[in-house]
Formats: structure tokens, sequence, C-alpha cells
């Protein structure tokens, strides 16, 4: 007896919700804290500098990980609209807004380690976030879906 659930593209939705865990925190777990760049010279007795900084990614490699993380997310609602037979609009948007709050909890375990934050998310942000990524993933469920359609059983039966 086959079961309901068709494994590969929930395997293939963790692995992009993997992808995208392992670039938020890239560089920046466990936190590193430096001396501050900038200071103005001649000032040494200003009460309001800080004397350490949390050190972040270059610029590129700033942009590398925003790109993967976008890709990762794209690719969770590809995988899931891919793996439906119906509503696949829905079930990529779905997936896209479940990989962002994974992406959500990744940036406040970034950031609980040196602000006194919590792990989890406030309500707002998980609004936020879940609606905006929800349609993102709608968008690209949809532009996959009109752009690049599966025509393999069409090849299948032309031959």
């Amino acid at each position: 007896m086959r079961t309901a659930i068709n494994w590969r593209p929930l395997i293939g939705v963790m692995a992009c919700i993997i992808v995208l865990v392992f670039a938020i925190t890239l560089f920046e777990v466990p936190a590193v804290l430096e001396e501050c760049f900038g200071t103005p010279e001649g000032y040494p007795e200003n009460p309001y500098s800080m004397g350490t900084c949390l050190r972040k990614p270059t610029l590129p490699v700033t942009v590398l990980k925003l790109v993967i993380a976008l890709l990762a997310i794209s690719g969770a609602s590809v995988i899931a609209a891919r793996g439906v037979s119906r509503f696949k609009v829905i079930a990529g948007a779905t997936a896209a807004s479940i990989s962002s709050f994974f992406g959500l909890v990744a940036r406040n375990v970034v950031d609980a380690q040196i602000f006194e934050i919590t792990y989890l998310p406030s309500p707002s942000k998980l609004a936020i976030v879940g609606c905006s990524f929800f349609l993102f993933g709608a968008l690209v469920a949809w532009a996959t879906e009109r752009w690049w359609p599966n025509r393999s059983i069409e090849r299948v039966h032309e031959g």
C-alpha cells in the first residue's frame, strides 16, 4: 500500500531550509567582538563611543548570503509547487512562508548572541515575514508554473 506523502518534495524543502539556515548563520555564529574601526582620533575621553563592535561579514559575503537565502526560499517554493497536483501556487507560497520562519529564527539566534532577545521572534515579526514571503513564494510558484511548466508527460505520449 502506497502512502499519500511523496517524500522527495518534503526532503527537498527540508534541504532548502537547511541551506537557508546555514547561509544566515555563516560567519556570524559564534559572534566575534573586535575593536571598532573608524573611531575618531583625538576623542579618547568620549564616554559615548563604543570600544568593541560585532564583526560582520564583508559586503561580498553578505550579498552572497542574501542571494543564497533567497534562492533557498525560492527553491522550497518551487519544489513544493511541483510536488503537488492541485493548488500549486498555494503550496509554493506556504513552503516559502514556512521556510522564512526558520530563517527568521536563525536570524534571531544570530542577534541573540549579543543583544538580550529571545530566540523566538515576536508575533508581529512573524506576521510581517510570513505574509511577505507568502507573497514572494506565490510569485515564484506562479512564475515557474507559467514559464517553466512540466511537459514531461506530453513528451512521453508523443513518442
